[in-house]
């Protein structure tokens, strides 16, 4: 094993460390909305605002995240122990509004929307910084994408984890231990990174770490490639039809699953009859929906965490197919579910309806169904991103990854402002349906991408496009 191989683990342990935990500690009143009215004194608006708040901070912030990765050989190293340092800041503020208790309801939202606000930013530092990281840390084609693929999955890691969590959490003792215990582990994880977040060596110094280090961001072997600037990596994206089309895939794809996901509680709130001889016999309620909205983000961080080897296993240079492939099993996946749900957009299979008369069936077929779209449309993300990083060369990878995360947070909008607008018994099926045209757009979208390996023919992993 050596220097180059210890210390990208280091830097992806550590860059995962933060997505994870973020995720945990990313929304805590919103996920204990009983106990933040009664005793914080918090209203529903104020949860739903303490979350925009998050989402808006961190697509306004993306942009910048972007320039500081490509602004300096060390912007990653900045970014991350940015994040980590924010990250602890979060965590004070979340745990100030215990020093408060019930008192001052103003007070404790405000504390609550500064965290929030904090928590969008450190989200925007290092969400678009794993292919950057990857770029830096790693030299071959498959320890990358595996490396984009786990540091990828962190924060879904954190966020299926603090489902969990928080779901056993009745009492504000319990609520304060866990705040405590937030703010003490985002501490000890902003010191470390502060203290031990190593620096990359170039590929003539990884025989001697005696040497001064320096960056390896895009190498080629050798001499190295002298760094983009910021505006220079804008227009060799914006002149690639391949990277365009690429990162509307990526966005559009990414961001109506995670909104699609996230309604869930609210779409399958009292859907279905449970009476005999109905379409659907079971009937559904809230707590369902978050069950099967925790089970399709458990199969979406799996399926996202090994997406990375699957491509360059069985894909090797043909990551085009690979999306093909992979956006036509999550079409049809959503489209299944779209036939399964009662209503008068989505239409009646006999055979379907007599399977989901009876109650049992009926909940176990939704059920599959819903862990088979999280673990199709898991698959998407990563790949991509590291074919845009190839595609988009020299551009800092960076600057494609924080686009991504720029367009996935507005292709969030549509599908949760549409909501409030249909009949709850049709919440559901529309919402699907939305998702289900997203995914027929990526797929005609990847039809004219381009394996465009440019990066790896200036690494000399290729001679010729592939």
């Amino acid at each position: 094993m050596d220097e180059h191989w210890w210390r990208g683990v280091t830097a992806l342990s550590i860059f995962v460390a933060i997505g994870t935990f973020t995720g945990v500690s990313w929304a805590p009143f919103s996920s204990v909305p009983k106990l933040s009215r009664d005793i914080y004194g918090m209203s529903d608006a104020d949860l739903a605002w303490q979350q925009n708040a998050t989402n808006i901070c961190q697509g306004l912030l993306t942009p910048f995240a972007a320039w500081l990765l490509a602004v300096s050989h060390r912007g990653l190293s900045i970014s991350l122990k940015a994040a980590a340092m924010l990250l602890a800041i979060q965590c004070g503020l979340f745990a100030a509004v215990l020093l408060r208790g019930p008192d001052i309801r103003g007070w404790n939202q405000l504390l609550a929307m500064a965290g929030s606000v904090v928590g969008g930013s450190l989200a925007a530092l290092f969400q678009g910084a794993t292919s950057d990281l990857s770029a830096r840390y790693f030299e071959s084609d498959r320890s990358r994408a595996r490396s984009t693929s786990i540091g990828y999955a962190g924060q879904y890691i954190g966020v299926c984890g603090a489902q969990l969590w928080f779901r056993e959490i009745d009492t504000e003792a319990q609520f304060r231990t866990c705040l405590l215990i937030c703010l003490g582990v985002a501490i000890a994880l902003a010191s470390t990174t502060l203290l031990f977040f190593p620096a990359p060596l170039s590929r003539h110094n990884a025989g001697n770490v005696n040497n001064e280090e320096e960056p390896l961001l895009h190498a080629k072997s050798p001499p190295e490639v002298e760094m983009l600037s910021f505006g220079q990596g804008i227009r060799i994206c914006a002149r690639s039809p391949t990277v365009v089309l690429l990162a509307l895939i990526a966005g559009v794809s990414q961001g109506f699953a995670f909104s699609w996901q996230a309604t869930l509680p609210m779409t399958f709130d009292d859907l279905g009859s449970g009476m005999k001889g109905e379409r659907l016999g079971y009937h559904f309620t809230g707590d369902d929906g978050n069950i099967l909205s925790f089970a399709t983000l458990l199969a979406y961080t799996v399926s996202s965490t090994i997406s990375g080897d699957i491509s360059e296993r069985f894909f090797h240079q043909q990551h085009r197919h690979y999306l093909l492939c992979v956006l036509s099993l999550s079409f049809l996946s959503v489209g299944f579910l779209w036939v399964l749900i009662p209503s008068s957009i989505s239409p009646s299979v006999p055979l379907l309806t007599s399977w989901l008369a009876d109650k049992t069936t009926c909940y176990w077929v939704v059920f599959a169904t819903i862990t088979v779209i999280g673990l199709t449309t898991g698959l998407v993300v990563p790949p991509a991103l590291e074919l845009l990083a190839e595609a988009s060369f020299p551009a800092p990878a960076g600057t494609t990854a924080n686009a991504v995360m720029f367009l996935t947070e507005i292709m969030c909008i549509p599908l949760t402002a549409i909501i409030p607008m249909v009949p709850a018994s049709t919440a559901l099926p529309a919402t699907t349906l939305m998702v289900l045209v997203a995914l027929g757009v990526c797929f005609l979208l990847a039809l004219p991408v381009k394996n465009s390996y440019l990066r790896r023919i200036a690494q000399g992993h290729v001679t010729t496009p592939a």
